[in-house]
């Protein structure tokens, strides 16, 4: 039975002969005519036959390429035609390009960043099937994995055909070279085998280099094969010098292989046994899995969920309250940037779209104002249809020339965007590929057809006779009050998508600004920062009684280390104090988090954690952060005294509530004197610290959240260290008048004297860190505002160019409305009232749909309410005066028309 094809295909295809007929006849007479009848005719009976768009379109193809050449010349000399049309009026061409190009050419380069980072597959073999865990608390807070239960999790869920960890740090790579700080990824094993992928040279880790006490060997990245070994291909072999112990490179990796990151510069294996890695509640570890061929990733969190219920039962101290989580691998990159980019995307789109309604209001006007030109062409025997493809060819010639302008600029923009979000995950790999290419085609296409329809339609069926006889004025005035309507329904539509995205921009400026005017709690100017990390010595190889004796001298060397540092820090001039922390503020949000414990607690007993920070004394005063109550700590909290800690305001509203006092700096009891532990409560070598002080709140995570609950504790009290992690972050503040960052010299020759291969790393401001907090937040509000102010300046544009047109085209009427008595001040007023008109309309519908759209901006915003009423407010103001100063200009001119020249040209 056949299929009958679609009625719209019929149509498509009939317009399309319509469009561009190959008159046979007239040039070669009846034979050829036949001909083309008859190869029509079969193409349409072959299509309703087999049906389908395909097979019409390809013998519309075969009809064609059938076709004499010699008839293309109808299409070139359509864009000759146009090209000549559109060089005789440059400044309204030069215009059409830009606004085309503009709107072409972000919407292609943001096509190029979706693409990168929403839409191409992760470079993994079936990465659909890779799935990122984590540990979940009873809040809903994601956390690490500890290496027990990863290996509970390996062997009961039959869901995964692999399961791998990792945790990233910063290494000391020395050699021949010199030292320099590189970043490492321990991984366990199936690391490689999870993601699918191979070195390019060499191999990945035998089974003896990733058990316990193995290690010994490293992957690195193309990167630092380049960078290090000059990229050898004989580097298979070569030793390096890791934190002093000797690796060996057994592989590199792709140029392109970039997990967890694409700042990681080689690969060890953790080569740890679950008892060697902690206890089960150190959760320190990533996790990626595989799913087994055939399961879902629903089967396998309720496999995941099984566990952790078996899990919580089994090791109620460490587990109860904990679940899992698994997200696809590629959601769980991409993160909150989905949103962020696909309402960018958005705003942009809105921005193509204003362009688009901005150009078709020209192009109307310019198209009424050609209708003198299109009456002679119809009296000289051009058909409508040959009238409409004309003016469809200019549209679409304009479409051309700005979608390649437009991908000029959006080449730049792509050269641009790994520096505006260097966060943004495979950022990196952004290019313009044929997919952008293709993207910008369909741009420049769509949007030729989308401002060109409209003005061609109008002006394809003029009347020879009424036009020619009204010498123009007269049939263009009636022209333009036929078309009033669609005039001003253009107007309305682009002012309301101006609106849209001046609303959106004014939110998100708005919240940039309230977020830069947080008191972080410290004072951050003046301040340098930079991070050492010395190199542990400890041996997991040995007795486990031996290890520990290591873990603690080196530990011990570690603090000492420190002291000396700072001492000598602050004897250096210009720097009025020095300190050293494991973790400095506005560092990587989550780090160093703990959950303590008060005399009477159960080990189950579960509260929110904390930051734990190991401090030298003098670091709060570093800082600038008050003691609100009891002491800071000192120099005389040693190790043999009683362990203190100085606890934040937020610390002691969560674990001393109590009653609400007037008159006290926080509400609740007094917790100095109180003790708490970081251990198990129930243990007898638990260490229990003694509550010294309390300081004042600060944001040490982030600006955008409330302040960090955070307990400080003298470094040599401290059972810091992770794993012989032994890296702090070294603060100085530099005495007035000097610049912190001109102590970076002196502060590598200090710690040089103390290990010439120790690399100081990661040196920056304290204020700049502060800036950075913001980073996100002012990209996205500065492109919104750029955005914003073009959508502005289009909407502008727009009611300039049909203001100053209907003003053209209504000179007649006005001059006889000024010859009956109408003063200047009145016409002045008409011409502006009557272009406000669809602007007002306009602004009304664009306040409702931009509280309508504004909710999608909510977790981009700080302290700023989506429907904020003076950003609307504000934003409708800006354009009512931008639209009334580009209705302002044409009405001037109106005013000042002398009414006797009119009438006497009429």
């Amino acid at each position: 039975m056949s299929r009958r094809r679609p009625a719209w295909v019929d149509r498509l295809f009939r317009a399309l002969l319509r469009l561009y007929p190959f008159d046979f006849r007239g040039d070669y007479g009846d034979e050829m005519a036949d001909l083309f009848r008859h190869q029509r005719r079969d193409a349409e009976r072959a299509a309703g036959r087999r049906g389908g768009l395909g097979i019409t379109l390809r013998s519309a193809a075969d009809v064609l390429r059938t076709a004499p050449r010699q008839h293309w010349d109808l299409l070139r000399q359509d864009l000759r035609l146009a090209f000549r049309s559109l060089r005789r009026s440059p400044g309204f061409t030069a215009v059409a390009l830009l606004t085309a190009a503009l709107g072409i050419g972000a919407n292609t380069a943001l096509f190029s960043v979706v693409d990168a980072v929403l839409l191409r597959p992760l470079p993994y073999p079936q990465p659909q099937r890779l799935v990122r865990l984590w540990s979940v608390d009873e809040s809903g807070s994601r956390g690490g994995v500890s290496l027990h239960d990863l290996e509970d999790w390996r062997h009961g869920v039959p869901g995964l055909a692999h399961l791998a960890a990792w945790n990233v740090g910063n290494a000391t790579l020395s050699g021949e070279d010199g030292a320099e700080r590189v970043r490492q990824a321990l991984v366990g094993r199936d690391f490689f085998a999870v993601l699918g992928r191979r070195p390019v040279l060499g191999r990945t880790f035998t089974a003896a280099e990733e058990a316990p006490g193995g290690g010994g060997a490293a992957v690195i990245s193309h990167r630092l094969w380049m960078r290090r070994l000059d990229g050898d291909p004989g580097a298979l072999g070569r030793v390096l010098r890791l934190d002093g112990r000797p690796v060996t490179v057994v592989g590199v990796l792709a140029a392109d292989f970039a997990f967890p990151d694409d700042g990681v510069d080689l690969w060890t294996p953790i080569a740890l046994s679950p008892e060697q890695s902690g206890d089960r509640g150190g959760r320190w570890l990533s996790a990626v899995a595989r799913l087994a061929p055939g399961v879902e990733l629903d089967a396998a969190r309720r496999q995941l969920a099984a566990v952790a219920a078996r899990l919580a039962a089994d090791y109620p101290a460490s587990n109860r309250g904990w679940g899992i989580e698994a997200e696809p691998l590629h959601a769980s990159r991409v993160g909150d940037a989905r949103r962020a980019l696909l309402l960018l995307w958005a705003m942009v789109g809105l921005v193509l779209l204003l362009a688009c309604v901005n150009l078709a209001s020209l192009l109307l006007a310019r198209g009424a104002a050609r209708r003198r030109e299109m009456a002679v062409r119809t009296a000289l025997g051009a058909q409508p249809w040959r009238l409409l493809r004309l003016l469809l060819t200019e549209s679409l010639l304009l479409a051309a020339l700005g979608g390649a302008l437009g991908l000029a600029l959006a080449l730049g923009l792509v050269e641009l965007a790994p520096h505006l979000a260097p966060s943004l995950p495979q950022i990196a790999t952004l290019s313009l590929d044929g997919r952008a290419l293709l993207v910008t085609g369909l741009l420049a296409m769509t949007a030729g057809v989308l401002f060109g329809l409209a003005p061609a339609r109008s002006a394809r069926r003029p009347d020879p006779v009424r036009e020619l006889r009204g010498a123009g004025d007269g049939g263009a005035a009636r022209a333009a009050r036929r078309w009033l309507g669609g005039w001003n329904a253009l107007l309305a539509a682009e002012v309301a998508l101006a609106v849209v995205v001046l609303v959106a921009a004014g939110l998100l400026l708005g919240s940039f600004a309230r977020l830069t005017g947080v008191d972080p709690g410290f004072a951050a100017g003046g301040v340098l920062t930079f991070r050492v990390e010395p190199p542990s010595r400890v041996d997991f190889d040995g007795e486990m009684d031996d290890v520990l004796r290591a873990f603690a001298t080196d530990r011990r060397r570690a603090t000492d280390f420190y002291q000396q540092l700072v001492r000598r820090l602050e004897a250096l001039p210009g720097v009025a104090s020095a300190a050293a922390v494991n973790q400095r503020p506005l560092g990587p949000p989550g780090a160093w988090t703990t959950t303590l414990w008060l005399p009477g607690d159960a080990a189950d007993r579960r509260r929110p954690p904390v930051r734990w920070r190991a401090v030298t004394p003098g670091y709060l005063a570093s800082l600038g952060t008050p003691v609100v109550a009891g002491r800071d700590l000192r120099w005389s909290d040693r190790a043999a005294a009683p362990p203190v800690v100085v606890v934040s305001r937020s610390l002691a509203r969560v674990y001393w509530p109590g009653e609400d006092r007037a008159g006290e700096d926080w509400p609740g009891e007094d917790p100095v004197g109180r003790r708490l532990t970081h251990d198990d409560p129930a243990s007898p070598h638990a260490l229990w610290y003694t509550v010294a002080g309390v300081v004042a709140d600060a944001h040490y995570d982030s600006l955008a959240d409330g302040p960090t609950p955070v307990a400080f504790v003298a470094m040599d009290q401290a059972r810091f260290g992770f794993f012989t992690d032994w890296g702090m972050d070294v603060l100085l503040r530099s005495a007035a008048g000097t610049d912190p960052l001109a102590l970076t010299a002196a502060v590598r020759r200090e710690v040089a004297a103390l290990d010439p291969e120790l690399p100081v790393f990661a040196v920056t401001t304290l204020e700049r860190s502060l800036l950075d907090q913001a980073a996100d937040r002012r990209r996205a509000a500065t492109l919104s505002a750029f955005f914003a102010l073009l959508a502005l300046v289009l909407a502008a544009a727009g009611i300039f160019g049909v203001v100053s047109y209907r003003v053209e085209r209504g000179r007649h009427e006005i001059g006889v409305r000024m010859a009956l008595g109408a003063g200047r001040r009145r016409v002045l007023a008409s011409v502006v009232t009557a272009a406000l008109a669809p602007v007002v309309l306009g602004a009304a519908l664009g306040l409702v749909l931009a509280y309508a759209a504004a909710g999608l901006l909510t977790h981009l915003l700080y302290d700023t309410p989506p429907g904020d009423p003076w950003t609307y407010a504000a934003a409708v103001a800006l354009l009512l005066a931008a639209a009334l100063t580009a209705a302002t200009v044409p009405a001037r001119r109106a005013a000042r028309t002398d009414p006797l020249r009119v009438l006497r040209g009429a």
